[in-house]
Formats: structure tokens, sequence, C-alpha cells
């Protein structure tokens, strides 16, 4: 089983570690899919191209009717393509059909219960203000703490470089 960032393709063997367990830590999204249909060759592009800009939000589990019948049969999906949110080892959402990114963005936040994408003007203009007043420490061990949860984030990355460079701390930029 290969994680390409945070989508999965798995089968039923993995189902209970991969979606139940794991959603106790982390939103799971699972897409039930077949190669031969054409709405959810519509919706992939959608799914995918969400979680690829959100990897740190949730995880995007893809999973084969074909080859995993009895998994559909016990979740009882009698269409795709269908989708079901896991948080706390429990579905929590769900929808069937195509949608709009939008619609699958708004699936996904109200399932997390908070934004994807959240506003970080503020946070920047902070590490700023303290690359202004040449505190480079405090603003490096801010952009460490953020990283944690945003670590392909641009803005942080070009700011972090910044403090590294005024610190003198080359051997880090690696």
């Amino acid at each position: 089983m290969n994680e390409i960032n945070n989508i999965i393709e798995i089968n039923e063997s993995d189902f209970n570690d991969q979606v139940i367990e794991a959603s106790s830590n982390k939103l799971i999204v699972v897409d039930f899919w077949a190669p031969w249909c054409g709405p959810c060759k519509q919706l992939t592009p959608i799914l995918e191209n969400v979680a690829k800009k959100s990897v740190n939000k949730f995880t995007l589990i893809k999973i084969n009717i074909d080859e995993n019948q009895q998994i559909a049969a016990q979740l009882r999906i009698q269409s795709i393509p269908t989708v079901y949110a896991f948080k706390d080892k429990k579905i929590i959402n769900a929808f069937q059909g195509i949608i709009s990114e939008k619609d699958f963005i708004d699936f996904i936040e109200k399932s997390a219960g908070k934004k994807l994408k959240e506003d970080m003007t503020a946070f920047y203009n902070d590490i700023k203000k303290l690359i202004d007043d040449k505190s480079f420490d405090e603003a490096k061990d801010k952009l460490l703490t953020f990283f944690s949860d945003n670590n392909a984030d641009p803005i942080a990355i070009s700011l972090f470089l910044e403090c590294l460079l005024a610190l003198r701390q080359f051997d880090e930029i690696d």
C-alpha cells in the first residue's frame, strides 16, 4: 500500500486500520468507486484536487467496489460514487453522486468542524514584525510550531528562510 501524500487506495483487509482506527486521529474521507463508473471518473479529479491542497486536513481513501464487494455490502452502498466521512471511528457525513469542488470543500469543512483554509494574515504579520524587530529566534520558534500543522505553506517557508539567513544558520537551509 503506497501513500502519496494523503490519497490512499486500500482494500477491505486494510479498512479497519486505515479508516476506522485512523479516524480517531484525523478526518478520513472514503470514496467508493468503480473503473466502469462514468460519474466516478468525473468526481475523482475533484476529490483528489482538494485532497492534494489539504494534506494535513484529511486523508482520502479510495476503495474500488468491484474488488471489495464485501465492504460495499456491509456499508449498504447501492450506487456509486458514494463518499463517506469518518471521524472518531464512525460515519459522520456522506453523499452520493457528483458534487462541485466548492460543495466538496463544504462537505469536508462541515465534517471536520473547521475551515480547510484559514486566514493566516495576522500570523504572517506577527512573524514579519518579529523579523523587523530582529527577534529572529522567536520568529523561528513560532514558525517551527506552525509547521507541525502547515508544513507546505510557502509564505511561512519564506519567512523561516529569512530567519535562518539572518541568524546565519545556513546548515539548516537544506
